[in-house]
């Protein structure tokens, strides 16, 4: 037996039953929302349609400003709601802001902010502190990155 092949058959076992048991949530529950946040990782269920609240205040103007953005199978936006000065800067007086938001979708959201906010999903909130980064995706997308990022790992042999 080669030194850590032990190690690697616990950490290639506890993934199987991770992906078994998420299989199951998914099945029954709906699928897992990965959350990314400052080198640490949160999962929490979200039901096709369920909301994603993003939260903070302009760094320039000061205002409020939420971007709602759907969740099923991948990160919809739905629309913003800010104040007049906080529209009037990100528009410029030439975009349709809302039909800016509207437009996107992918398989996650991500937020930087030197200020801070938050992101809310299902009625749990999640901080975003002064300086740091929030990454949302769905459990398929967070899999396929990994899978993308580390193609060997499918080829982890658990020994018999």
């Amino acid at each position: 037996m080669r030194p850590g092949s032990s190690a690697i058959s616990f950490l290639a076992a506890v993934s199987v039953m991770a992906v078994v048991l998420m299989s199951i949530v998914y099945l029954y529950w709906g699928e897992p929302l990965i959350v990314f946040r400052d080198y640490g990782v949160a999962m929490l269920l979200a039901r096709c349609g369920s909301e994603i609240y993003l939260r903070f205040n302009n760094s320039v103007t000061g205002s409020p400003v939420d971007i709602v953005f759907r969740y099923c199978g991948s990160i919809e936006g739905l629309y913003m709601a800010t104040d007049s000065a906080g529209y009037d800067y990100y528009s410029m007086g030439l975009v349709d802001v809302n039909r800016s938001v509207s437009s996107y979708s992918k398989g996650y959201m991500a937020f930087c902010s030197e200020f801070g906010g938050y992101v809310e999903i299902g009625g749990l909130a999640l901080q975003a502190p002064p300086g740091s980064c929030i990454v949302v995706m769905g459990f398929r997308e967070a899999v396929k990155m990994l899978l993308k990022r580390s193609p060997d790992l499918l080829w982890i042999s658990i020994p018999t």
